[in-house]
């Protein structure tokens, strides 16, 4: 997940990839040996080069859910942190 927006002080997150503003793609990389975890940002346009004009800060949460952990909650939205914090106890 990544921090999309703070409005009235409360944070907002969106499961990754996502495109962002029409102009950056976050596109997250896992390992399968051993759950490292890359974040790649690309111009959304497929041009080359940084989609950054200025140094940039971004916020990620990431969180691996084991196979048992999916078979226990079969119908959750992993695309809401929310409920994923929620049904796992972060």
């Amino acid at each position: 997940y990544v921090l999309y927006e703070t409005l009235g002080g409360d944070n907002y997150w969106t499961q990754t990839p996502v495109v962002i503003n029409n102009l950056v793609n976050i596109i997250p990389e896992f390992s399968e040996t051993d759950g490292s975890l890359f974040i790649n940002t690309l111009k959304a346009s497929g041009q080359s080069g940084s989609p950054w004009a200025s140094t940039t800060t971004l916020s990620f949460k990431s969180v691996l859910i084991k196979s048992t952990g999916l078979k226990k909650h079969p119908n959750l939205d992993l695309t809401n942190y929310y409920k994923v914090k929620e049904a796992f106890n972060l």
